[in-house]
């Protein structure tokens, strides 16, 4: 019985799985919709698009923020994946080649001529113009890399909801504490410097604490031995 039990628990979990496989793979098995009410129960899927529950809404203006870092809200609307999340990084484009004067020049940009040296994602009319900028990166150098510290390097903010900032290494990440955090401690000198002096502070009572117990141990043990002899 506790077998067939284990046997049921296991096929259900994988169906589970395998459903949301197919659901996140496969934009036809999407649940259908016609209001946003009917994608209550998607987890992670809450809006209402072209049909059907999908993760994010292209016309927000930060719609990236509702995917995860890394990955862009696609607002092509004759992509079968629209409304869905994709990565950044779909054609190895980090780390690249890029060039600076194309910044901000998305819609400027011709398929064939200087597409390649754009740091981000466009989708381009059959005429080779641009038709939309998907997402864009920054070029730091002549690499190219997801986000930018800019404008306050030292105090990094978030424009999302959920605390993600852009690291100094260029790549967006959780930091809910800001510069306090462990993935920022070795790019801020002054917090290494306060670790340090703390860690000293703190060492050194420690040493005092010890030094201060076994004094009081040695003082009593030499007033008990002198009571002992008298």
């Amino acid at each position: 019985m506790r077998l067939l039990s284990l046997v049921t628990i296991l096929v259900i979990f994988l169906s589970i799985n395998i459903i949301k496989c197919n659901h996140n793979d496969d934009p036809l098995s999407w649940k259908n919709c016609t209001v946003p009410n009917d994608c209550t129960f998607e987890v992670g899927y809450p809006y209402c698009r072209k049909g059907r529950c999908s993760q994010c809404a292209p016309k927000h203006f930060f719609k990236d923020c509702e995917c995860k870092p890394g990955e862009y809200c696609i607002s092509d609307p004759d992509d079968p994946y629209y409304a869905m999340c994709r990565s950044k990084n779909e054609n190895g484009i980090f780390k690249t080649n890029c060039n600076e004067n194309l910044r901000l020049k998305g819609m400027e940009l011709i398929l064939g001529a200087n597409d390649t040296m754009f740091c981000g994602k466009v989708v381009y009319n059959t005429d080779l113009t641009a038709k939309i900028v998907e997402w864009e990166g920054s070029c730091h150098r002549g690499v190219c890399y997801e986000c930018s510290t800019q404008i306050f390097p030292s105090v990094p903010f978030s424009l999302c909801d959920d605390g993600r900032t852009c690291h100094p290494t260029g790549f967006s990440e959780y930091a809910y504490v800001g510069i306090l955090g462990f993935s920022y401690i070795l790019y801020q000198p002054l917090i290494i410097l306060f670790i340090i002096a703390f860690s000293i502070i703190a060492i050194g009572i420690i040493i005092a604490i010890i030094f201060e117990y076994y004094g009081i141990y040695y003082l009593r043990k030499r007033w008990k031995d002198k009571l002992k002899k008298t």
